[in-house]
């Protein structure tokens, strides 16, 4: 029914030619974005695997993600959302380089402070703009890292592939199901190399 949504949110570390799926979390209606990514770093960190920077999806752009990767000391790259007077300046035809750029949460409760990098889009016209922490060379090196995302999006299309249908409403059963469904997934593509 169209009264029912799941969502879910993933944590892939990203190495060269290799794509692993380290965490993963439901997220309920009365989540936060915040405490999506809490979720996602505290099992991140219990693998014990090393993090050497976090590339976040747009829709993770908010002053408490910002908040919570700046206290676990992560360097990040988020594409900036354009939303604000101030933001706008950034999608200017013509615009390049880092600028510094200070927004604050929807309730003014949390402020964080970016970096921002634009680099030419590939079209010439939009440039392609990323909110980054510290600690990263030249802004069009930030969208080259950015661009190994890529990857991520076509694994959620080939888990929709074998992800099995059910009517269960059970939360716990369903993150099973996508968590096999995961498995399924890296099996299928380290089988193929």
């Amino acid at each position: 029914g169209t009264t029912w949504f799941w969502s879910y949110a993933t944590a892939v570390s990203l190495l060269p030619g290799h794509r692993h799926t380290l965490a993963v979390t439901t997220v309920e209606p009365s989540d936060t974005l915040t405490d999506v990514v809490e979720r996602l770093l505290a099992q991140v960190m219990w693998s014990g695997v090393g993090v050497r920077y976090v590339l976040l999806d747009r829709a993770f752009y908010a002053a408490g993600v910002v908040a919570a990767l700046a206290k676990r000391n992560l360097r990040f790259i988020i594409p900036l959302v354009r939303r604000g007077k101030e933001a706008k300046k950034f999608f200017r035809r013509g615009t390049r380089g880092w600028f510094g750029h200070t927004f604050r949460s929807r309730n003014h409760e949390v402020v964080a402070t970016v970096r921002v990098a634009v680099v030419p889009g590939p079209d010439g016209n939009r440039p392609l703009v990323f909110a980054c922490s510290e600690g990263f060379g030249s802004a069009a090196g930030v969208a080259l890292l950015y661009g190994r995302r890529f990857g991520i999006e076509s694994s959620y299309r080939q888990l929709g592939e074998c992800l099995t249908q059910t009517t269960s409403r059970d939360v716990v059963y369903r993150l099973l199901l996508v968590g096999v469904s995961l498995l399924i997934r890296t099996r299928w593509v380290e089988s193929g190399r």
